[in-house]
């Protein structure tokens, strides 16, 4: 069994390719994934990321002497501690985060919503890998915030019954299951358990895994 995050925004915005951070984002790929499946692939970025970080800047050679980048490392340092909602205006911290899934490089000059078709494509390719080496693939939305699943349905009203259209047709056409514990009452009204209103500190991520393992393992 294999399971696929998708978040609720997985299938929306423009091309990784259009936006500003695409090619900082882009060179964390550099380290995990061969030439051919790295996107727009550089040989000087290569070769500075991989071979000569400290060309870069001298705070990228822990890349060499770990392995990862120095946003990864900050990243896994708020992981791994206790979340830092509790005591913030959540409400107010909610809006802007749905504010921001919801509207950055997510809307057409039309404002009409962005449908990513590389993206969904994407999806599609990597349900059939599984399946081709023997996996059973399993479509999984992670837990959030009350706070923040209340305000994407209140600023964008159509949003659900979009997501939803498109994740049954997924599962209708590929033979997949999806579980949803976007609203998961054991997690959205415990802060405890989230970095921020969407992500799942340590502590969450464990309960989530064990709730995941025994509750999909039959199927």
């Amino acid at each position: 069994m294999a399971y696929i995050t998708i978040s609720y925004f997985s299938f929306y915005g423009k091309p990784q390719q259009e936006l500003e951070d695409f090619k900082e984002k882009n060179a964390e790929y550099y380290y995990i994934l061969p030439p051919d499946l790295i996107k727009e692939y550089d040989f000087k970025i290569d070769l500075y990321e991989n071979k000569l970080p400290a060309l870069i800047a001298y705070e990228n050679i822990p890349k060499v002497l770990l392995g990862k980048s120095g946003s990864d490392t900050a990243f896994f340092e708020r992981w791994e501690k206790d979340s830092k909602l509790l005591g913030v205006d959540l409400s107010k911290h909610a809006v802007e985060t749905a504010k921001k899934d919801i509207f950055t490089d997510k809307i057409d000059g039309r404002g009409s919503r962005i449908v990513n078709k590389e993206e969904i494509t994407s999806l599609y390719a990597l349900i059939d890998l599984l399946k081709s080496r023997n996996m059973k693939p399993v479509l999984v939305t992670t837990p959030y915030l009350r706070e923040y699943k209340d305000n994407v349905g209140s600023i964008d009203a159509g949003f659900y019954s979009d997501f939803k259209e498109i994740i049954e047709r997924v599962c209708k056409e590929k033979g997949v299951v999806y579980y949803d514990y976007s609203s998961d009452e054991r997690f959205m009204d415990s802060p405890e358990y989230f970095i921020d209103t969407t992500h799942l500190n340590r502590t969450g991520a464990r309960k989530f895994a064990n709730v995941v393992r025994e509750e999909t393992v039959n199927d």
